[in-house]
Parts: structure tokens; sequence; C-alpha cells
């Protein structure tokens, strides 16, 4: 038209404003972004033709530190119980970080009352046995002798106690438990001493029983009579009372658990 710019363009059409594209198309959309025609530009952390490179947890483009859940660069959560660190395993009653001891039936016995109805007659023995001499004739160093006897079987039987664990485990398990005596021999030495009490007390009691050649009684044959049958029984009496304790202190033994459970 008059007056009017020509044909123009790559389609040579009036108006037209259309170039030739990379690829060589009039009027194409294909463009070069610097890693050729109508391909991706330069991408990635490091800005380069077809990268996918990104930034690791450390900071480096390309590197290959990862964040686990822990921690950068660190292991991630792990054991049984999936926590940052933790090296626990199920136990072989499929406890996570158990023992192993769960399934196993033990059960804890408390032993410490029976330890203490022992110490009690043990204790009583020798009082009953520092009575019997005060009531009798006997001479003050003999009795002082005994008396001095029977306090250290006393105190022997007292540590042989204090010796014993104060409970025990039982296990009803027979594949991972065995039972181990862990109380015999301080129960024995305990047992022994008592008899000794008994047989201390006995043979004090025996020094000064009364005899029929013994004193000459002064009265009528009756009242002699009664008067020795009174102290024979006194006698007799003192013999029992300490043997009595010492039964207590055998009866309370067999009531104590000597084993305990030792599991693998």
């Amino acid at each position: 038209g008059c007056g009017l710019p020509g044909p123009s363009g790559c389609d040579n059409q009036c108006g037209s404003t259309k170039v030739v594209d990379c690829a060589g198309v009039c009027g194409g959309s294909a463009v070069d972004l610097g890693c050729g025609c109508n391909l991706p530009g330069p991408s990635g952390c490091d800005n380069k033709c077809g990268s996918t490179k990104v930034v690791d947890c450390a900071g480096v483009c390309g590197g290959t530190a990862k964040d686990l859940g822990c921690g950068c660069n660190l292991p991630g959560p792990s054991g049984c119980d999936n926590k940052c660190g933790s090296t626990l395993k199920e136990d072989r009653c499929g406890v996570c970080g158990g023992d192993g001891s769960s399934c196993l039936g033990c059960k804890t016995v408390d032993q410490r009352s029976q330890y203490d109805k022992i110490k009690t007659s043990l204790r009583r023995e020798v009082k009953l046995i520092k009575r019997n001499l005060e009531k009798s004739k006997l001479t003050a160093s003999f009795k002082k002798k005994v008396l001095r006897q029977a306090r250290k079987n006393f105190k022997a039987a007292l540590a042989a106690v204090e010796n014993l664990p104060a409970s025990v485990t039982n296990c009803a398990s027979v594949e991972f438990c065995v039972s181990v005596d862990v109380s015999s021999v301080s129960l024995k030495k305990v047992l022994e001493l008592s008899k000794k009490q008994v047989k201390l007390n006995r043979k004090a009691m025996r020094k000064g029983k009364p005899t029929v050649t013994g004193e000459p009684c002064k009265g009528s044959i009756k009242e002699c009579e009664a008067n020795m049958k009174a102290r024979t029984k006194r006698y007799i009496e003192s013999i029992t009372v300490v043997r009595k304790k010492d039964a207590k202190v055998q009866k309370t033994a067999k009531n104590v658990d000597r084993f305990t459970s030792k599991c693998s």
C-alpha cells in the first residue's frame, strides 16, 4: 500500500515480524538457551548444561553427604527401637533392649524376715543361758567362762546369718537357668553354733545338777523329797528352754530358700 513498508519477516509478508528459529523454522518457537537448540538451559547447582547436581546437607554442590534423619552425613535411625545412635537389640524374649529375663518366669524371694526370726532365737538362747547361770550355785569364775563362750558362739552365728543373701531369685526356665546353692554353708554354721549353745548350757547345768548324795537335807523326808523334786524340775527346765530356742532356729532354717537361679 502507498506509504507502507514492503513485505517483511522470514515469510516475506506485509507486516510480518517472523524470524527463523534455531531449528531453521520460520516463525518457529525453538530457542537456544545456551545448551543447544530447543534444549534446556544450564541447570543444577553448578549451572551447567544437563546438570542435575544439588547442594548436599554439607553445603557441597554435587556432594554425597546425606541427612538420614540423625544429622548430616551421620547414620540414620538404628537398633530395634529405630532411634539415632541406638545399638539396642531384641532379647530372647522379644523385648527391645531387654535383659532376657522377662520370659524366664523369675520371682524374687525376700528372706530377711526368716533371718530376723533366727537372730531373735539366737539372742534368746544367750539370755536364757545367762539366766540359768545366775540362778545356779556354780562358781562365779565358771559362770563367767560359760557366758563368755555363749556370747562368742552367738556373735559367730550372727555373723553367719549376716553373710546370707537378703533375697534369692527363682526362675521357672530350665533351658537358660540353673539353681545354685548360696546359703547352705552359712546356714550349716548357724545351726551348728545353735547346737553348741544347747550343749554348753546342758554341760553347765549338769555341773550344778542336784543329786541325792549332794547337800545334806535339813528337814523331814517329805520336805527333802519335795525340795529335790523342785530342784530337779528347775534343772530340767533350764535344759529345755534353751533346747526349745534351738528347735526354733532349726525349724526356721528349713523355711530359708537355699538356692538362687543363675541364668545365661
